[in-house]
């Protein structure tokens, strides 16, 4: 698991450094398809910069939705 969470480590680090260098005030990632929907901060530093009880730390917010095109029965 620690392999997966570094290797992702870069990528994300280069989206922060966008919505910072461009100083966008509000950023929302969506995504998809995962068969269930949830909503989270995106915070740069979750363990020692992320106030969880009121958002502070966070560079945008994710919000993930289900299938919009796969029937449901």
């Amino acid at each position: 698991m620690e392999t997966l969470l570094s290797d992702l480590e870069p990528p994300r680090d280069r989206v922060f450094d966008a919505i910072e260098q461009l100083r966008l005030p509000s950023v929302a990632v969506l995504t998809g398809d995962v068969h269930s929907s949830w909503a989270y901060d995106l915070p740069r530093r979750p363990y020692d910069a992320y106030d969880p009880g009121t958002g502070r730390g966070s560079v945008a917010v994710e919000l993930a939705g289900t299938s919009v095109t796969s029937p449901s029965n």
